[in-house]
């Protein structure tokens, strides 16, 4: 067998996990190679594998809602249990929330006296 549909259609991923590159990189690779020529760009303009939003991390997310609860007294397992999320997770928010607030001046400094 000399490539074809069959090297297209089921030995992409096999190539893609072999090089560590995404599937659509090999798959335009191996049609430039067989066709001489690119394949058409999305109408967008995007690729498939970028996000449009920033990724944040979990805990950095819910860090403001895990200390405040904390503050009112509510238990990391209660507070995990109803935000549906780890105790990794929660200990980690809680962590990153104490550290933001130490990170910020607690009063303004004071003008100098001439």
């Amino acid at each position: 067998m000399n490539g074809g549909w069959f090297t297209k259609t089921f030995r992409i991923p096999i190539r893609s996990m072999a090089l560590r590159l995404n599937v659509e990189a090999v798959r335009n690779a191996i049609d430039l190679h067989c066709t001489g020529q690119r394949r058409p760009v999305r109408i967008d303009g995007q690729s498939r594998h970028k996000p449009n939003v920033p990724f944040v991390a979990k805990y950095k997310a819910i860090a403001a809602e895990v200390l405040s609860r904390r503050k009112a007294g509510e238990v990391f397992e209660q507070i995990a249990r109803e935000m549906k999320a780890s105790m990794r997770t929660i200990r980690a928010a809680y962590a990153f929330a104490i550290q933001t607030q130490a990170d910020q001046p607690k009063t303004k400094p004071k003008p100098r006296q001439r």
